[in-house]
């Protein structure tokens, strides 16, 4: 696999910052105070796929059987964060990698 970002992630990346952009400018409530002033420079070709897990049973071998089966990721990085964790706001220090998760 090269180093170049498919097209559909390319327009991803694009929307993404270009949604943060106005909610900044808009100043909406979901934009946390330390990033109203926040410039983009530069964005990682690799987005991260984040899956928020609610009420999730610790023992369930079928949880983890189903998170084993999804695909291989060439274009992306799976990250798992559960409730517990989350608080009012999403923080990359409480995110793993969903291979550890598993």
């Amino acid at each position: 696999m090269g180093s170049e970002t498919p097209g559909p992630y390319e327009f991803l990346r694009s929307e993404l910052r270009r949604t943060f952009g106005v909610k900044q400018r808009l100043g909406l409530p979901s934009v946390p105070e330390r990033m109203k002033r926040l410039e983009i420079t530069e964005m990682t070709h690799k987005p991260e796929v984040l899956f928020l897990i609610a009420n999730h049973q610790p023992k369930s071998k079928a949880f983890g059987k189903e998170l084993r089966r999804l695909p291989v990721r060439w274009h992306t990085d799976y990250k798992v964060a559960t409730v517990q964790w989350m608080g009012y706001a999403l923080f990359a220090e409480n995110m793993g990698p969903l291979d550890e998760f598993v």
